[in-house]
Parts: C-alpha cells; sequence; structure tokens
C-alpha cells in the first residue's frame, strides 16, 4: 500500500504541473485509487487524492470500487463521498458533479443524493448565487444535455431544503445560457421546468439570488415566467409590449391576459379606421387627402377643417374606446396578479405559523429533554451515593462478620482447652492408678483394670460427653 500512496502522490504533483497525464499514467492512477478505496483500511486516506487527480480517472476507480464491492461497503463509500470536506473544494465539486453525471446510468438514487448535497453545499441551500465556474460545469455535464431530466424526481420524497438547493442551480444555469431567449432556448427552459415541477414542492430561494435571476429573466416570454414563479424560482413577472414581437410571444401574452398588438398589426387598423372616415393619410407631414371630392382639407397655415376634425374626433373615440378595453384587460390581469399576491402572502403566514409551531414544538421537546436530562442526572447521582453507600455497608458488615468470627474461634479454642485441662485433671488419679497396677500380678489387674475403666467413663459422662449410661 505504500507504493500505491507514492505513485498518487507523484502523478498528483505531475498533474498540477503539466493539467493533463497521459494514458499510461491516467490508467495507473485509477489502478491505484481503486486499490485504496477496495481497502476499508486506507479508503478515508485515499479521498484526499480525489480533488488532485484527473477527474476521468476518478470517476472511472469509484465507479469500478462501487460495482465491485457489497451494498455494505457501498454505504461507507457514499458516506464518505457526502463528508469528506476534500469534495467540497471547487476541484473537489467538478468531480461531484461528474460523478452524478455517471451515477445516473448506474443508480439514480445515489445520483440524487449527490445532486442533493452538492446543490445545498454550493447555494447554502438556496440561499446564496452559486460559484459560476461550478454552475457551468454543472449546466454543461447535466442541463445541456438534459442528462439531469431522466432522474425521476416524482418517485422520490424531497423535502423543501433539498429542492431549493436544486432549484438554485438549475435558475442560475438557465440564466446563464438564456440571456437572450431564443426559440430553442424556450422549449430547452420549458422542459427542465417541467422536470422541476414533478417535485411538487415549492423552492424558497435566497433574495440576492432571485434579484440575480430576474435581471435576465424579465426577458423570457412570460408563461416561462410565470412558470418559475409557480416553481418559486422567481417573484416578479415582468410584462411589456415591444414594438415588434413573434406571434408565438403575442399568443403566450395573450394567455396571461396582456394584449400587445403589434406595430404592422396597428398601421392596419389605423388604416381601416381611415378608409372607414374617408381620409387616407398622406405624406411625411401627416396632412390628409379627401379621397371623395379630391378637396384639400386643410387650410395654409396647418389647421384643420371642420369636417376634417370631426373625422379626427372620430377617430379618436374609437382609439379612445380601444385603450379602454385594453386598460380594462390590463386592469382584470393586475386584479388576478393581485389576488395570486395576496393568496401567495396567505399561503406564506399559513407556512410561517406552521413554522412557529413547529418552533415552539421544537423548544418545548428541547425542554423536556433538558428536564429529563436533569432527572436522569439526579438518579445518577442518587444511585452512585447509594451504592457507595451499600459498599460501605458491606466493608462494615464484614469486618463486623470477621470480628464475631475472631471471638468465637477465640472463646472455642478456650472453651476446648479448659474442657481438655479439666479431663486431664479428672483422668490423671487414675492414669497413676493404672501405672500402678501394671505392676502388679495378672490376676490382680483384671479387677484393677475394671475398676479403673468405670472409674474412667463415669468421670467423661460426668463431664457430658454422651455414653450410654444404662448400666450406671
Amino acid at each position: 500500500m505504500d507504493t500505491a500512496f507514492e505513485q498518487l502522490e507523484t502523478l498528483s504533483k505531475k498533474f498540477k504541473q503539466n493539467k493533463k497525464l497521459n494514458v499510461r499514467d491516467l490508467q495507473v492512477a485509477q489502478e491505484r485509487l481503486e486499490e485504496l478505496l477496495m481497502n476499508p483500511e486506507y479508503m478515508e486516506k485515499a479521498f484526499k487524492f480525489i480533488p488532485t487527480l484527473p477527474p476521468a480517472a476518478v470517476c472511472s476507480a469509484l465507479l469500478s470500487a462501487w460495482n465491485s464491492c457489497e451494498a455494505e461497503y457501498r454505504e461507507k463509500l457514499l458516506q464518505q463521498l457526502l463528508e469528506d470536506p476534500a469534495l467540497n473544494t471547487g476541484a473537489g465539486c467538478f468531480r461531484k458533479i461528474l460523478l452524478i453525471r455517471d451515477f445516473i446510468s448506474v443508480d439514480r438514487q445515489i445520483a440524487l443524493r449527490l445532486l442533493i448535497d452538492t446543490a445545498n453545499h454550493l447555494t447554502a441551500e438556496g440561499k446564496k448565487v452559486p460559484v459560476r465556474t461550478c454552475v457551468m460545469k454543472f449546466r454543461e455535464e447535466l442541463l445541456d444535455s438534459k442528462k439531469l431530466l431522466e432522474i425521476p424526481l416524482e418517485k422520490n420524497s424531497i423535502g423543501l431544503r433539498e429542492i431549493s438547493g436544486i432549484a438554485a442551480m438549475i435558475l442560475i444555469g438557465m440564466v446563464e445560457k438564456c440571456k437572450n431567449c431564443t426559440p430553442e432556448d424556450i422549449a430547452w427552459i420549458s422542459d427542465v421546468l417541467n422536470w422541476l415541477g414533478r417535485c411538487q414542492v415549492r423552492a424558497v430561494l435566497g433574495q440576492k439570488l432571485v434579484a440575480e435571476a430576474e435581471k435576465v429573466t424579465k426577458n423570457w416570454p412570460v408563461g416561462l415566467q410565470q412558470q418559475c414563479i409557480d416553481l418559486g424560482l422567481i417573484r416578479t413577472l415582468a410584462t411589456h409590449i415591444s414594438q415588434e414581437q413573434p406571434a408565438e410571444e403575442t399568443g403566450q401574452l395573450q394567455e396571461h391576459g396582456v394584449i400587445t398588438v403589434p406595430r404592422e398589426a396597428r398601421k392596419s387598423q389605423l388604416k381601416e379606421i381611415y378608409q372607414q372616415a374617408g381620409v387616407l393619410p398622406g405624406g411625411k407631414d401627416r396632412s390628409y387627402n379627401n379621397s371623395i371630392t379630391g378637396a384639400k382639407r386643410e387650410s395654409q397655415d396647418g389647421v384643420c377643417t371642420d369636417w376634417n376634425a370631426r373625422v379626427c374626433l372620430e377617430w379618436l373615440a374609437v382609439h379612445i374606446e380601444s385603450l379602454e378595453k385594453e386598460n380594462e384587460t390590463l386592469r382584470k390581469n393586475v386584479d388576478d396578479l393581485k389576488q395570486k399576491l395576496n393568496l401567495e402572502k396567505m399561503h406564506i403566514i399559513d407556512r410561517e405559523k406552521q413554522i412557529m409551531a413547529l418552533q415552539t414544538e421544537h423548544q418545548q421537546k428541547l425542554a423536556l429533554l433538558d428536564d429529563l436530562g436533569k432527572k436522569i442526572s439526579a438518579l445518577e447521582k442518587e444511585t452512585r451515593e447509594l451504592q457507595n453507600s451499600l459498599q460501605k455497608e458491606k466493608i462494615a458488615r464484614e469486618e463486623e462478620v470477621k470480628r464475631l468470627k475472631d471471638r468465637i474461634d477465640y472463646e472455642c479454642n478456650y472453651v476446648i482447652e479448659e474442657f481438655k485441662n479439666r479431663i486431664c485433671d479428672r483422668l490423671y488419679p487414675h492414669y497413676r492408678f493404672y501405672l500402678e497396677a501394671r505392676e502388679r500380678p495378672a490376676t490382680e489387674v483384671a479387677d484393677h483394670l475394671k475398676y479403673l475403666l468405670d472409674r474412667i467413663f463415669r468421670e467423661l459422662i460426668y463431664q457430658g460427653i454422651g455414653l450410654n449410661t444404662e448400666s450406671y
């Protein structure tokens, strides 16, 4: 393993200096890194080489190790991928984005977990604008090819924090690419937004991030803007009437209650009005010719005649009526937007109430846990005191038992010695008599022994030794 570490150190320095490795070095880097990743003892140390080696070798080694190990070890590898601080650097995030791309074809659940971790780290759970280089890498590898859209969001339980981080990365990626929105960009953005909407959770993004995005989204079609608002990506719906707009965009604006009339269509309407009034527009001086009588309808000083003034007033009345209708439509649209805004405010208020309730419940649970902790500490202290008291009492009892045992042993020994001395004193005369009887003739000895044994047994019985005393 020391050789593998030395080779990876050398290849890391070589890659740092040259910004690339040859095919042979790439193969060695992949094999040595995979060898360390497959060894539980060196797996954590191997992760320090991931940001310093070429991305291709790193991704190949990780995927190969993943496919070769058991489920339990795969979970350890994944936890290390999510928690290792070396992967939170710029180079580490680049490699994690590439791993997300590769894992989509291998295991989409793992790809989703890596996506959530990477997005939340780069955007602080949707609160800050991510690093531009990471956004470009994210867009190039996952969004431009629509590889990210292969992850089934609707089949996974994704919370507010998780979707906010993902939404922030996607929003900034779309904004960076689609500053000038082409029809192809509109279709691409629509597909990405539809995929994001499958989560059924509205993202909450930071104010600076939203303001940065709205600098670009204000030029998008209203339909896309509304879809972004529904997903929580932006907060402002920018509507404007341009002089010339494509028919598709005009239709999208009309779907949201905003009526726009292109300049050429407006000219056609005015021409029709003039024709109905019996006059046609003139040249650059905007004079009017009478198409009926051929007479000139304005004097030399440029003041309109009564008839021409009447026609102008009629045209103005028609135009004002058209403007009033358009204004009424705009008012209705504004009222609808206000209603949506009020609903959104109510939704936010309800969410805030829920958050406050959850915070209160959380504080109560913390207080309860604190009380339980204090009670447990008190019980542990009481238990220790009882154990100490029991230990002291046990020692005292053992000492008392030892003293009693010593006393009993002493008293027993004393009684036994006293009993032995008393027996000795009582039997000593008979022993002397026995010694004297041994010198006598055998016929006399039998009578003396009989008498002597009789006296001995009587003495023993007298001293409390239990014998059969029926003959006595």
